[in-house]
């Protein structure tokens, strides 16, 4: 469908700038100008199905387990955004303040969202896939500013609510969302980063794959609020090309 839709007014076009086939339809003063303006709309039209279609493709994402259903985050996971964030003891690695409030979380996902139309990719839920309580996110980041030297890659991630933790479900939705994102999106520069104190997030990330690098004092010139400057951070990279799936 998208490559239609993509292709449609370049195959139009020789049909709309024939000579003849314009003076059956139109008066010749009328043809060019008609045309032109016929194509530039049916090229916006086009594009506009094509921007849809593809985020429709994001929005369309399901990615199952054997206790997991991942898939990308929407309005109804307010509540469960906000009990997770909300709580001390889950952003004690972060630097920032719990959330406050139901809608900075609201936001949150909105943001989240945004990043779906302009980047292609954005963090998605978790669902306990028998119950489809709220379990937290997982998956990948675009990130287009410079952190340690670096730009343009994907982020990897998840956070999980406290009555989660210690039952597997961070590695299995990481395992699920790896798979994802280099088999079927075919993502390559892959990195990761925690605060330098919490051992149980790098132990999932080594577990997963991720080889670490160093530690660096996090700094993106205020570019993500919520990480606090000069937190020791991990830097980890996941080898993509020799990544077993």
């Amino acid at each position: 469908m998208h490559n239609f839709l993509a292709e449609a007014p370049l195959l139009l076009w020789p049909l709309l700038t024939n000579r003849e086939i314009r003076g059956i339809y139109s008066p010749a003063w009328l043809s060019i100008s008609v045309s032109h303006v016929f194509v530039s709309a049916l090229f916006a039209y086009a594009a506009g199905y094509y921007k849809a279609f593809c985020i429709f493709g994001i929005m369309d994402v399901r990615i199952e387990t054997q206790r997991l259903l991942i898939r990308p985050l929407l309005e109804e996971d307010d509540e469960g955004m906000f009990a997770m964030d909300s709580d001390p003891e889950v952003h004690k690695f972060i630097g920032t303040p719990p959330t406050a409030t139901i809608e900075a979380e609201r936001e949150v996902i909105r943001f989240v969202q945004q990043q779906y139309a302009d980047n292609g990719i954005g963090r998605w839920a978790m669902l306990d896939k028998a119950t489809g309580e709220f379990i937290g996110w997982t998956g990948f980041k675009h990130i287009t500013i410079i952190v340690n030297g670096h730009t343009n890659f994907y982020d990897f991630g998840y956070r999980l609510a406290r009555r989660h933790w210690g039952k597997g479900y961070a590695t299995e939705g990481a395992l699920a969302a790896l798979q994802y994102g280099i088999g079927t999106l075919g993502f390559k520069d892959i990195f990761a980063m925690t605060h330098a104190d919490h051992a149980v997030s790098r132990h999932i990330l080594e577990k997963v794959g991720f080889k670490f690098i160093e530690i660096f004092p996090y700094d993106d010139n205020g570019a993500t609020p919520w990480l606090r400057k000069g937190m020791p951070t991990t830097w980890y990279q996941l080898d993509t090309a020799t990544y077993k799936q």
